[in-house]
Order: C-alpha cells, then sequence, then structure tokens
C-alpha cells in the first residue's frame, strides 16, 4: 500500500464517484490497470476553431489526461484533442499548473477543465492563445457560455442508503422538490371567455393581448380569429353608420347602430355617435314643424287684404284701387332673416358638435391603438382628426382644447418612441420584442424568488438557471450576468447544506467531496472568509474520512495501510489543529501506536517462522 499504483487506483476511484454527479462530463477511455491515462468527455458549451479559422460554440469536447512517474508530486499532462479556443488552451497543453499546486486533486483538475471550456474560469496574464484573451475580452458580457450542472441526487444510491424518510423534510425540502411550478393563466383566459359572451370585444382582445405568447391557452387561435372578425366587422359597421349620418340618413345609421351593439358592444366612440344622431334627429323635428305653422297663418292675411271696400255714394270719384290694411312686411322679412341666421348658426353649431365629439371618439381610438402597439395607425388617425378640427367655425374654444389634447399626446415621449419601435419597460425605452422577452424573463425570475422564499433551494437553482438559458438564447447580456452570479450563490448554498447534512450523518467522504465542490463555487464570490472557512471544515471532514478509513485497515489487519491513513490525517491537522477535538488527536495517536506496535509485531512473528 501506498505506492504509485495504489495512488492511481485510488484517485481512480475518487474520478468515477465525482463524476456521478456531473452528467456532463464522461470517462470515453482509460488505458492502463490501474489507468494512467484517460481521455474526458465534456459535453458543454464552449467555443472551439472550425477548420476555416471561424469561431464558433461547440457541444462536445475531449482531452487527454496523463499521470507521469512521480505523480502526484508532478502535474498530470494535459492535452486538448479537439480544437478548444480558450486563453489558456493550446493546440499541445492546457495551463494546470496554478490549479495543480494550489490542489493536487485528479477529480478538480477534471472539474476545472470543464469550468475553462464553459468559460467560467479564463486568464487574461500572459495566456496561452492571445487571440482567445481577446476574444474573450469582446465577448466578456456573453460569458460564461455552460454551466456544470449538479445530477439529480437519487435516493435508491447506494450512499445514500442510510437517509431517513423524510431527509429532506428534515431540511425545510418537500417532496416535490424537483417538480416544476408552471405558470399558468387560467383567471385571465376565463375573463376573456366571459367578455366574449358579454360582447366586450375590445376589452377581451385587449385583456388576451396582455397574456405571453407562451402561455399554454386551448383554443388560442380560435378565439384570436373570433375576436379579429369581430373587430373588423364592427369597424365596418362604423364607417358605414358614419356615412349614413353625413348624408342625413339618420333612421339608417341608428339601425347600423343596433347592428354594431349586437356584434361589439364595447366599440369605442359607439356612444356617442348614437346621442350624436338622436340630437340630429330631434333638431330635425323641431324645424319641420316651423314652416307648417307659418302656412297656417299665411290665408287670413292674404283674405284680409284682397276684399274691395264699398264705392262712395255721394261723390263720383275717378276709381281708386284699395288694398285694404297694411301687411307687417318688414317684420316679416325680419323675422325670415333672423329664422335663417338662427338656423344656419344651429347647423353650424351641429357641425362642430359633429367634430368634436367625432374627435373624442378617435381620441379613444388613438388611444386603443397606442394600447396595441399600432404607433403608425395611430399617427394617421390623430392627423385626420388635427384636420377635422381646424374646420371648426363656432366652438373654437372646445376645439383648442381637443387639438392641444391630441397635439399632447403625439408628441408625448412613448408616442414617439413608440413610432420607433420602442416601448418603456422598466423605466427605460427598449424595442418591443425585447419587452416581451423582459415580461417573459420577469415571470421566471419571480417564479424562481418565490421557491428560495420556500426554502426549494435546488428547485429555486432548476429555475434560476432556466431563466438564464432564456437571457442566453434571446440575447440579453445584462440579465444573464446578474442571473449568472444568482446562480452561482445558489449553487453555493445547495453545496453548503448538502456538506452539512453529509456532516451531521457523519457521511465523511460525501461531506469532503461537497465541501470541496464548495470551496471551488467560493471563488466567484467576494468573501474570502468564506473559503478560509470551508477550508477547515474540509480539512475536518477528510481528517474524520481518513479516521474511519484507518479502523476498518486495523480491523482487517492491514497495519501499513493504517499507518499510512493515520500519518496523511496527522499532516491534515498540523496546519490547522484546531479543527478536530483533542479526543479525536488523542484516538489518532493512540491507534497509529498499536498499529506500529502490531505491525512490529507481525513482522517479528514472520521472522520467527
Amino acid at each position: 500500500m501506498g505506492t504509485d499504483s495504489d495512488q492511481h487506483s485510488s484517485d481512480y476511484e475518487q474520478l468515477q464517484s465525482t463524476l456521478e454527479l456531473y452528467p456532463s462530463i464522461t470517462i470515453s477511455q482509460v488505458e492502463g490497470d490501474p489507468p494512467d491515462n484517460y481521455e474526458i468527455e465534456y459535453h458543454l458549451k464552449g467555443y472551439a476553431r472550425n477548420p476555416d479559422g471561424s469561431i464558433a460554440i461547440a457541444n462536445l469536447h475531449r482531452v487527454r489526461i496523463t499521470l507521469p512517474f512521480g505523480y502526484p508530486h508532478f502535474p498530470p499532462t494535459v492535452k486538448p484533442l479537439t480544437h478548444i479556443f480558450h486563453p489558456d488552451i493550446d493546440p499541445a497543453a492546457i495551463r494546470i499548473a496554478d490549479q495543480w499546486q494550489a490542489k493536487p486533486n485528479l477529480s478538480d483538475l477534471v472539474l476545472t477543465i470543464g469550468e475553462m471550456i464553459c468559460c467560467n474560469i479564463y486568464s487574461s496574464d500572459n495566456p496561452f492563445n492571445q487571440e482567445a484573451a481577446d476574444w474573450y475580452e469582446q465577448h466578456q458580457a456573453d460569458l460564461p457560455l455552460d454551466i456544470l450542472q449538479i445530477a439529480d441526487i437519487d435516493d435508491s444510491d447506494e450512499r445514500f442508503d442510510t437517509l431517513d424518510d423524510d431527509a429532506f423534510s428534515s431540511l425545510g425540502l418537500d417532496d416535490d422538490l424537483f417538480d416544476s411550478e408552471p405558470v399558468e393563466d387560467e383567471s385571465r383566459i376565463d375573463l376573456v371567455l366571459l367578455q366574449l359572451e358579454q360582447n366586450n370585444i375590445f376589452a377581451a382582445n385587449k385583456i388576451l393581448s396582455e397574456i405571453p405568447p407562451s402561455s399554454n391557452i386551448p383554443d388560442r387561435e380560435k378565439i384570436e380569429e373570433t375576436i379579429a372578425a369581430a373587430l373588423k366587422e364592427s369597424d365596418k359597421l362604423f364607417k358605414k353608420a358614419e356615412k349614413l349620418e353625413d348624408q342625413g340618413l339618420l333612421e339608417e345609421a341608428a339601425d347600423i347602430i343596433n347592428e354594431i351593439e349586437s356584434i361589439a358592444t364595447d366599440t369605442p366612440g359607439l356612444e356617442n355617435l348614437r346621442n350624436r344622431i338622436l340630437q340630429s334627429q330631434s333638431l330635425a323635428d323641431t324645424f319641420a314643424l316651423q314652416p307648417e305653422e307659418i302656412k297656417k297663418d299665411t290665408p287670413q292675411v292674404l283674405k284680409e287684404s284682397t276684399a274691395p271696400s264699398a264705392p262712395p255714394k255721394d261723390k263720383i270719384q275717378n276709381p281708386k284701387i284699395s288694398t285694404g290694411p297694411s301687411i307687417p312686411v318688414k317684420p316679416i322679412l325680419t323675422a325670415i332673416i333672423l329664422f335663417i341666421v338662427l338656423a344656419a348658426g344651429g347647423m353650424l353649431y351641429l357641425q362642430d358638435k359633429k367634430v368634436l365629439t367625432q374627435g373624442r371618439s378617435d381620441l379613444q381610438k388613438l388611444h386603443s391603438l397606442m394600447t396595441n402597439n399600432q404607433f403608425d395607425d395611430a399617427l394617421v388617425e390623430g392627423e385626420a382628426v388635427l384636420r377635422d378640427l381646424q374646420n371648426i367655425k363656432l366652438l373654437n374654444s372646445a376645439g383648442k382644447s381637443l387639438t392641444t389634447e391630441i397635439n399632447t399626446v403625439l408628441n408625448s415621449d412613448d408616442f414617439q418612441q413608440g413610432l420607433l419601435g420602442n416601448t418603456l419597460y422598466d423605466g427605460v425605452y427598449v424595442p418591443f420584442a425585447k419587452a416581451l422577452q423582459l415580461k417573459e424573463l420577469a415571470i421566471l425570475t419571480d417564479r424562481a424568488e418565490q421557491l428560495v422564499k420556500q426554502g426549494k433551494i435546488r428547485n429555486a437553482l432548476s429555475a434560476y438557471q432556466e431563466a438564464l438559458g432564456y437571457t442566453r438564447k434571446n440575447e440579453l447580456p445584462e440579465p444573464a450576468q446578474q442571473l449568472t452570479q444568482t446562480v452561482n450563490n445558489l449553487r453555493f448554498e445547495d453545496a453548503l447544506i448538502t456538506a452539512e447534512k453529509a456532516e451531521r450523518e457523519e457521511e465523511w467522504e460525501n461531506a469532503a467531496d461537497t465541501y470541496r465542490r464548495a470551496i471551488e463555487l467560493s471563488r466567484t464570490l467576494s468573501d474570502s472568509t468564506e473559503a478560509e472557512e470551508l477550508t477547515k471544515r474540509l480539512t475536518a471532514a477528510t481528517f474524520r474520512l481518513r479516521l474511519d478509513q484507518s479502523k476498518q485497515a486495523f480491523t482487517g489487519e492491514q497495519w501499513q495501510e493504517t499507518i499510512t491513513v493515520l500519518e496523511h490525517a496527522q499532516q491534515l491537522i498540523r496546519i490547522n489543529p484546531t479543527v478536530v477535538s483533542l479526543a479525536e488527536k488523542e484516538e489518532l495517536e493512540h491507534l497509529l501506536l498499536t498499529s506500529r506496535l502490531y505491525q512490529i509485531l507481525t513482522l517479528a512473528r514472520e521472522a520467527y517462522e
């Protein structure tokens, strides 16, 4: 025991155990018994150079790791077998000297190379590949391209066959830890259907437009077709009613309004159009009565004016034509002129009122078009209203007020940015498509935050990773950078929970491996005291693992193996003597002395025999 062969065998077993937690890394080939040559495959996203010299993202990378004579005192030789494009990698070698000096462990080396491939670890100082260093600097916002994901822990695994049934609940984790919780919009789609039943087509269209396209809504396409058909028909009838109104066909226009109401009750401007037509009908009836009253009085006046007077009897004179009583022509003409002026003024008033009412209706339509991001149509609508308002003759004050209101809308930042294809999101104007992406991302991150608040760390980690993948897919570098830090923090927290659980259950090998992974993750954190504390915990867990291993070897009367393991445990606590108790130190010393004694006695007995 204690030979190079034993070291190779132990490292091989440890590497196999470690990679069970990382399904994206596999051992494709080994040479030697025990192995001293490995070919490792990484199923991770990383940059690679194509044969034509271009740079692309590849999903498969291979490296060869060779253990030299004098290993582990001398670091392995690592050579890429595929064209990996990385500052610390050239076609002949991968730079690992610093990592090996800090932590001479084969499993950690394999994981570190994986972090290098997915661009989580790279160096800009004295790189092997300066071109790659420059590329990484230019594309820093897109990095890392991938992350090492830990596989779900299977309760049937032999390493966890001693866990209690409620082990997860003891950590505050539910049985549905890995269940997804899809975002549902059932309440909003029910509201859409209710509005459709009540013929509130415009309200239904607004609610449906607010539901993300990614939501799983049954018959959404059919609902959208129904709404579109109703909107088209109501708009067609509305224009027809306005045309009939302009032609003076008020009764026909009123019938069209009833037809519109049966299709889309909440059509913008419908009520204003109805009131306008009713007012016009009332005025038309009033003016129709006045000519009949004048006609009724006219025969009596004519009769009085044509009646002949009796001729004089006493004196014969030249006959004179008598006109009877004089007709009040001037008052009648004045009344007629006044009536004409009033009628003309009334018509102008009605015309101005119609323009203002239509303008108010068109302003609502303009706002509706803005809500649906139809800014070009809204601009055409607004400019048409402004032209109509210029024809107002009497109601100038109301016309100027409405003109100012429409100009305010058309000149607003929201409208001008909308014409450019932008909308306001979180205080910043962004393109419509990006705003939809950010809203969808907000749904994913809100769901992940809720899981964190519920203490479902692994489920939250999975949700945040889904959100991170969404940012990379849709090229959202700033949210991707924030989410990367959040994912690293959660992975670190999950590793601590797993390690502490293993400590409580005295699974020292699992605790040591997990603390080692936590230290690796702590590199992304700014708190250096965390790494120092984790190093102490790792030392303690490794010491207790070696102590347990020595007891097993002692029971099997393998004295040299017992002594080797105990001496290694002694070396661990020389640097941090306070990480274990005095009783554990004394137990180690006693077991070491006893093992050496038994080894001497065994050798003596063999010599005697």
